[in-house]
């Protein structure tokens, strides 16, 4: 069995940034992360008496197709940057440094781009709320007082989960059906274990789980849920959340 050695783990983590020369610059990709997983890569210019170390806009243009409007996003970009040491203009994270600064500068040029997409995230965070309030709301216009929001419900594991819309009975008495929003791909795994958990222990109620008809779930994702739920799109919330609500006493 090898040992791994310090020399062969600085050589490995080295290999991790490639620098080649293009047309546009000396072209650096470094091991820092986009949210989508790719590596963020720097260009190096010269520029009067030093060099100019830039992202070619590529947070820009992440958050551009994330489908945030950049306009409106890059007020926060100076404060975001410069806490790098770098500056903005236009859509390019820059910063001026002399030669000898220049592989410094690339890693905080690269730290300052991911600074900037990560707004994607707050976005996402945000789309993700403005749902689960939407799918709240269209319950709740529904069924009315028979709704309770997020109802703390105990797992077969012995897990305890807080249940987003939960739909009683006529008399108010019993949860009759748990009715969870889905905003994206990324909340499927969770969103699955989660139901999987309570329906071993509350066999008899009906789950729906509603995804949002623009984001990016996939067919496979819906064949998922299926196994723990029925699976509709909120354009079709109105009429299902009302058979499931109807059908009292039918489980």
């Amino acid at each position: 069995m090898s040992i791994l050695s310090i020399d062969s783990l600085e050589h490995a983590v080295r290999g991790l940034s490639v620098a080649q020369q293009t047309n546009l610059g000396l072209e650096i990709s470094l091991p820092v992360l986009l949210p989508d997983g790719d590596f963020i890569g720097v260009t190096v210019v010269e520029d009067g008496d030093g060099f100019l170390v830039h992202d070619s806009s590529t947070a820009a243009m992440y958050l551009a197709s994330c489908g945030m409007k950049v306009g409106e996003s890059r007020k926060k970009f100076p404060g975001l940057v410069a806490r790098f040491g770098c500056e903005v203009s236009g859509d390019r994270v820059q910063r001026h440094v002399k030669a000898e600064k220049v592989a410094a500068a690339s890693v905080m040029v690269a730290n300052a781009a991911r600074a900037v997409a990560d707004l994607a995230l707050e976005l996402k965070m945000q789309a993700n709320f403005d749902f689960r309030k939407v799918v709240a709301e269209k319950v709740e216009e529904i069924v009315g007082k028979r709704v309770r929001f997020n109802q703390e419900v105990r797992g077969k594991s012995g897990r305890i989960y807080h249940v987003r819309n939960v739909i009683l009975d006529a008399a108010l008495k019993q949860p009759i059906a748990f009715v969870e929003p889905v905003s994206n791909r990324s909340a499927v795994a969770t969103h699955f274990t989660e139901f999987y958990d309570i329906h071993d222990a509350m066999q008899e109620l009906k789950y729906a789980s509603v995804y949002d008809d623009n984001s990016d779930i996939r067919a496979a994702d819906m064949n998922l849920l299926r196994q723990v739920s029925d699976v509709f799109a909120f354009t079709e919330s109105e009429i299902r959340i009302k058979r499931i609500a109807n059908s009292e006493g039918s489980a």
